[in-house]
């Protein structure tokens, strides 16, 4: 039995697993088993994972990608052990994940901005949906860093239109308890964020001289 014929009996047998996470552990072993063979379960050391992870570095392939391959190994082995069978036991301290460098944001450029602005104040009506909508948006996500879809899933009756203030669940922000300041630009505002079941307090950027009747 090798890790090939656990993901066989996967693609098989549990019919609850997508074909994309199917899909994904398949590439995982395809990594594998270039690097090792194919080795049997009761052979299988953590040294095997690590031959494989050395062989991906060499090749170029980013440490987030490596990490994203060995976690696939282990979860091969953990759903090998859900089908009733005795995979080796790899703790996963035994295969040191890489380190990632930090994913930085690309930054609009002024200029950019200036441009998308501008597409906001040119937009034309739609639907009831016009000018004020589209800057309004834009630049409440720019000054209070939320998330598009957390914007976007925000109930007029979260929206206090006359302190500008927008109360955002913290189950929508995907972020931990605690305090968050948004960028220092000319529309500065301030997101408080509140663990689940709380409602923090947003305030809104309105254009100078602009009022806000809907999002």
């Amino acid at each position: 039995m090798t890790l090939r014929d656990v993901w066989k009996r996967l693609t098989e047998e549990r019919l609850d697993l997508g074909r994309s996470y199917l899909g994904n552990l398949g590439l995982a072993l395809n990594h594998f088993e270039r690097t090792n063979g194919d080795v049997s379960l009761d052979r299988l050391e953590a040294m095997h994972i690590r031959s494989m992870m050395r062989a991906l570095l060499e090749a170029g392939r980013s440490p987030r990608t490596i990490n994203n391959y060995r976690a696939a190994v282990f979860l091969i082995l953990d759903q090998a052990f859900e089908l009733g069978l005795k995979p080796p036991t790899i703790a996963r301290r035994e295969v040191r994940k890489l380190k990632e460098p930090e994913a930085f944001p690309t930054a609009w450029r002024p200029e950019q901005f200036d441009a998308l602005i501008a597409g906001c104040r040119n937009s034309r009506l739609c639907r009831g949906w016009g000018p004020e909508h589209w800057l309004t948006l834009v630049l409440t996500v720019y000054d209070t860093s939320l998330r598009i879809g957390a914007l976007l899933k925000s109930d007029v009756s979260q929206l206090d239109v006359s302190g500008c203030m927008l109360r955002v669940p913290g189950n929508l922000q995907k972020r931990p308890a605690g305090d968050a300041t948004a960028p220092a630009q000319r529309n500065l505002c301030t997101a408080r964020v509140a663990p689940p079941g709380g409602l923090p307090a947003v305030r809104l950027a309105v254009p100078p001289g602009r009022t806000l009747a809907t999002l």
